[in-house]
């Protein structure tokens, strides 16, 4: 299950990347890309986790209330636009 991991890792850099992109050409404010991939990589970390081990560890909880930040994040982004 270690690819899972890799791959949520992978798009958690791709978000960033995203991110950086944006602000670097003067818009100050979250995408929803950003945001997407940054929770689709944290899901598929906590997959990962739980997976390998068949219960959560602490790593894999503290992903998953990070993952609550990142949709608490898009549900407010959306109500916005």
């Amino acid at each position: 299950m270690i690819e899972i991991a890799w791959i949520g890792l992978i798009l958690i850099i791709v978000a960033w990347a995203i991110q950086i992109l944006s602000l670097s050409k003067g818009k100050k404010e979250l995408l929803l890309s950003f945001l997407g991939l940054q929770a689709l990589g944290i899901i598929l970390l906590v997959m990962s986790d739980f997976l390998t081990k068949y219960a959560l560890s602490t790593l894999g909880m503290l992903n998953a209330l990070s993952l609550i930040g990142a949709i608490v994040a898009m549900i407010l982004l959306m109500k916005k636009k």
